[in-house]
């Protein structure tokens, strides 16, 4: 997704967009609230709380479904973006500019998972998207409040203060073991969280994956922190395998919550705790003592994601405040990570990273500016 002003520069450009919205709803969605807004953003509702995947199909799921067998649905989601949705802290005069494009890009990997549990003949179907629209929320304050505000604004510019994400993804060799340094790419004046996620690669299957980069497992990682600037962050790595609670721990911190009422996220015991293919799942007889938590186990399934997502909170303030993260201009970001044993197949390691962003509106002339 990307926004672009009337002068034809880029003011935000969001990659990985699905894997974005993944992540809000993993960590800011909670079960309960899954199922009350699952006929907006098409989510299976389910009371027990054991699937965290999107509705069926029907005409996919029946092995005889007719050859013009066609099926609608409707979705509605917020609109990531630090301008004119979710995560903008305020208006924007949207009249004192002649051009505001909004562009929103199909991704290369359709979110749509499929196993096929029997022999069947080869087939083929299509997806056509349509009936787009954006809904806005307008306030007409009228020309003499109009007046008032332009009075206050300095050099007739509006200063309009957001916050986006950005992502970076960096590839692994299969049969990786021991310590890691990568280097993320990230880059910017405040950066308030920091994401990462493995997909565990290799041929779609039920052992690797059957939801593509949405499910994100474990590569048998010991230990893993970020390093910025020379700067450990934790100082004391966290030993994912060992204490997923940390790491979750961590995931809730660095989404904005520092209490457990306010966390809200839906993920499960069975989805965090998933390990890539080469490790191992414990049992009674072996439950793998001091080296592993027992609740780990393999294999991917189209009802439930894979959802290991580690994060880190860089902020030095309150989280609504204004550049409130830490300055990664200067500072190299690396994910750095201890691999126990070595993985069977290659990781794709994608990073996110939310951080402050502030637009200058001259309303004047109607031109967008961007700082990061």
């Amino acid at each position: 997704m990307y926004i672009t002003a009337q002068n034809g520069n880029i003011v935000e450009d969001i990659t990985e967009y699905g894997l974005v919205n993944d992540l809000m709803v993993a960590t800011q969605l909670n079960s309960a609230t899954r199922d009350t807004l699952a006929t907006q953003y098409g989510f299976l509702s389910d009371p027990a709380a054991t699937v965290s995947q999107g509705h069926q199909w029907q005409s996919i799921a029946t092995a005889t479904a007719a050859a013009a067998a066609g099926e609608t649905y409707s979705y509605s989601f917020p609109l990531v973006s630090s301008l004119i949705g979710v995560n903008a802290d305020r208006f924007f005069n949207i009249g004192r500019t002649n051009k505001l494009q909004l562009a929103i890009v199909t991704c290369s990997e359709l979110p749509i998972s499929i196993i096929n549990t029997g022999i069947m003949a080869a087939g083929a179907f299509s997806i056509v998207l349509s009936d787009f629209v954006l809904q806005c929320n307008y306030i007409d304050v009228g020309p003499t409040a109009l007046a008032m505000i332009d009075a206050t604004l300095p050099d007739k510019k509006a200063y309009i203060h957001g916050t986006t994400y950005k992502t970076s993804s960096i590839s692994m060799a299969a049969g990786l073991s021991g310590s890691q340094s990568l280097l993320a790419g990230i880059r910017g004046s405040s950066i308030k969280s920091l994401f990462c996620r493995f997909q565990d690669m290799g041929a779609v299957s039920t052992t690797n994956s059957t939801n593509g980069k949405y499910d994100s497992k474990n590569p048998l990682i010991n230990a893993i922190n970020f390093n910025i600037g020379g700067q450990k962050l934790p100082n004391n790595a966290v030993n994912a395998l060992l204490h997923p609670s940390r790491a979750f721990r961590a995931l809730q911190m660095a989404s904005g919550s520092y209490n457990n009422a306010q966390f809200q996220s839906a993920i499960i015991p069975a989805q965090y705790m998933k390990l890539a293919v080469g490790g191992t799942a414990a049992t009674v007889a072996a439950p793998l003592g001091t080296t592993q938590a027992f609740q780990y186990n393999l294999g991917s399934t189209n009802t439930a994601l894979c959802q290991f997502i580690y994060g880190e909170d860089l902020e030095i303030v309150a989280r609504r405040g204004l550049m409130s993260g830490m300055n990664c201009n200067s500072a190299p970001v690396f994910v750095e990570f201890n691999i126990a044993s070595a993985v069977t197949n290659p990781q794709t390691l994608f990073v996110h990273a939310l951080g402050d962003v502030v637009y200058i509106h001259d309303i004047s002339t109607g031109d967008v500016q961007v700082r990061l």
